[in-house]
């Protein structure tokens, strides 16, 4: 959701009226002074105020407290699986031994995959105990 406050506090710092910012966007003034006042889901203008202003989306919109650039760190994928209940499964493709073919390149051994852990916990394939 994009801040109101936290833009007005930002021009306010930064010394931006809502009409320099608007031209420097290439938006109204109406548009700047309603993403002030009014709160909204956010802006298709959202990364050009945020370069404008020398601060991140993510703090226009709230998802971090920290103004100056680069204070946002995206999660890693391995976060953002886990927050989608996904699990990492190692896959290994059997296709190389099927046959008698000779192969001269390089064959991929190993591919991760990312899968839903119900589906996973549920499937009748196991790994191997060692």
């Amino acid at each position: 959701m994009f801040r109101g406050d936290r833009l007005a506090g930002l021009m306010k710092e930064r010394g931006f009226s809502q009409s320099e910012l608007a031209r420097r966007v290439g938006v109204s003034q109406a548009t700047v002074w309603k993403l002030i006042k009014e709160p909204s889901q956010g802006s298709k203008h959202l990364h050009k105020i945020a370069r404008i202003l020398a601060t991140t989306p993510a703090y226009l919109s709230g998802e971090t407290d920290d103004p100056s650039e680069g204070a946002y760190v995206p999660p890693t994928p391995e976060e953002i699986a886990a927050q989608m209940g996904l699990i990492k499964v190692e896959e290994i493709d059997l296709a190389i031994g099927m046959g008698a073919a000779f192969l001269d390149e390089a064959v991929i051994e190993r591919v991760d995959r990312w899968m839903p852990e119900e589906w996973v916990r549920g499937s009748p394939i196991r790994r191997p105990r060692t």
